[in-house]
């Protein structure tokens, strides 16, 4: 009778093991999907969307909620949609085991209001502890921003609200810019350049630079008049009185015949130091009016010093 007993018992432990391994549902299994494949939303409306986690016995029913543009829609941890601006947006609802996903279009008709598009430029006049932020305004919004400016950090890549923060006085659209002070020398920065309407903030890309190391300065210079003009020559050069720090790595002459001549067609005169410094230019088209301006650049972060 024994022997029976121990024989049942054996039985009944095994078949608990593969009951209890059975049961068992793996993360690569698992699926998610959401009520709407597509949802229309007009300004200020909100709506709920619902995801459903297959199996439906599986633990983890965790999920996480993103808008890829939160300017037009906005989502809530539990799925809630809130419609901010016209526009489209992708709402995203991802297992929290899994990485699985499914997703939903938001349309929200335009309305008549609309973000501002800003854009950033390259940070100019980088010295030991200052830069001078730049930013472009191509469209002022629905209704027009009401403020603007730029956003900075050492240490976040994306500058935001929570970060330092500088404001510009302005409206329109245009250039616009602030020097900013207080920097750190030998140190990495971000920022990007911002403007608020009602709708909410839009952001330019972010432009990255470092501080310098020790105390830097552009040279001086000055555009010689032009001498020896034939029909399609002229001999033009330029006088440097300061070297700057360092002390500059390329000179040269732009020329073209509009005003206010750049980098974009330049002739490299060789030489270093300061002083007077002339080139022969020919192929001149005959008739036309030439501007010329001289031009340094040292390595003060690859800027360029212009005469006036």
């Amino acid at each position: 009778m024994k022997r029976k007993l121990f024989k049942i018992m054996t039985v009944i432990t095994v078949s608990a093991v593969f009951l209890s391994n059975c049961n068992k549902i793996s993360d690569d299994l698992i699926s998610i999907s959401l009520n709407r494949d597509t949802l229309n939303l007009t300004a200020g409306r909100s709506q709920d969307l619902t995801a459903t986690v297959f199996p439906e016995n599986y633990p983890n029913q965790k999920i996480a909620w993103t808008s890829s543009v939160p300017e037009v829609a906005t989502v809530t941890s539990k799925g809630r949609v809130t419609a901010k601006s016209g526009g489209e947006t992708v709402i995203t609802a991802t297992t929290h085991k899994g990485n699985k996903s499914a997703t939903c279009r938001i349309i929200v008709p335009g309305g008549g209001n609309a973000l501002p598009v800003v854009s950033t430029e390259k940070v100019a006049e980088i010295t030991l502890n200052s830069a001078t932020f730049r930013g472009i305004i191509s469209n002022t919004g629905t209704p027009a921003y009401t403020e603007r400016g730029f956003y900075y950090s050492s240490t976040n890549q994306n500058p935001t609200s929570s970060d330092s923060k500088r404001i510009v006085t302005g409206d329109g659209t245009g250039d616009f810019s602030a020097n900013v002070t207080g920097l750190t020398a030998n140190t990495t920065y971000y920022v990007r350049a911002f403007a608020r309407n009602t709708v909410g903030t839009a952001y330019g890309s972010t432009e990255s630079f470092i501080t310098s190391t020790s105390q830097t300065s552009l040279p001086v210079l000055t555009t010689l008049s032009a001498t020896n003009i034939t029909a399609t020559s002229a001999i033009l050069g330029g006088n440097i009185s300061n070297a700057g720090t360092p002390a500059y790595t390329e000179r040269g002459i732009c020329i073209a015949t509009t005003s206010n001549p750049t980098t974009t067609n330049k002739r490299v005169i060789d030489g270093t130091g300061t002083g007077n410094y002339t080139i022969y230019v020919s192929g001149l088209k005959s008739r036309k009016s030439v501007s010329s301006v001289v031009v340094a650049m040292n390595i003060h972060c690859g800027q360029q010093q212009y005469s006036d």
